[in-house]
C-alpha cells in the first residue's frame, strides 16, 4: 500500500496550443498510467482478473497549481488514502523533479466492478489488516459535493 512514482517529460506531443506548457487533457491520461501502475505493483490487478472484477473511474478532481513547462521533467506520485465498498480513493501529486514543487493535485475515484467481496476484504487479500485511513478533509469535502451533485442529477417524482 505504499506511494508509487512514475516519471515523465511535458514534449512537444503534451504541449497546449501555445506549445508553452503541457495541456490539461494529458495531466488526466498520465493519472491514467499512474493508477494502473499503482495497481499493478501492489498486486491489485492479478486479484482482480481472479476474482473477476475489474476496476473503472468513477471520478476525478484535479487543481492545477501551476503550469508544468515543456521539457520539464516530474513525476506523478499515487497514493492509496482512504476506500469505502465499493471505491478506492487515490491522491495524485505531479512533481517537478527539480525542486519539489508539486504542479497539480488530484483525487480520484476507482469503482470496482465485478467485486463479489466488500473493498476492505478484497485489500486484506493483499495485505493482512490494512488499517483504514482517515477521512481528510479535503476528500470529505469531494466526496459531499459528488452526493449533492448526485441528488441534484435524480429525478424527482
Amino acid at each position: 500500500m505504499d506511494e508509487t512514482a512514475i516519471y515523465g517529460l511535458c514534449t512537444l506531443q503534451d504541449a497546449d496550443l501555445v506549445m508553452k506548457h503541457m495541456n490539461n487533457a494529458r495531466y488526466l491520461r498520465e493519472l491514467d498510467f499512474a493508477r494502473m501502475h499503482y495497481l499493478d505493483r501492489s498486486g491489485m490487478v492479478s486479484l482482480m482478473s481472479k476474482m473477476g472484477a475489474t476496476v473503472v473511474l468513477g471520478a476525478s478532481n484535479t487543481r492545477y497549481r501551476r503550469p508544468i513547462p515543456l521539457f520539464m521533467m516530474y513525476k506523478v506520485t499515487t497514493k492509496l488514502i482512504h476506500w469505502d465498498e465499493k471505491s478506492l480513493y487515490f491522491e495524485h501529486k505531479f512533481v517537478n523533479l527539480r525542486n519539489s514543487f508539486i504542479h497539480a493535485i488530484a483525487l480520484t475515484k476507482q469503482t470496482m466492478v465485478g467485486l463479489k467481496v466488500p473493498v476492505a476484504e478484497f485489500l486484506n487479500k493483499i495485505e493482512a489488516d490494512v488499517p483504514l485511513p482517515p477521512l481528510s478533509d479535503d476528500l470529505k469535502l469531494w466526496l459531499e459535493s459528488m452526493e449533492h451533485s448526485s441528488q441534484k442529477l435524480r429525478k424527482k417524482d
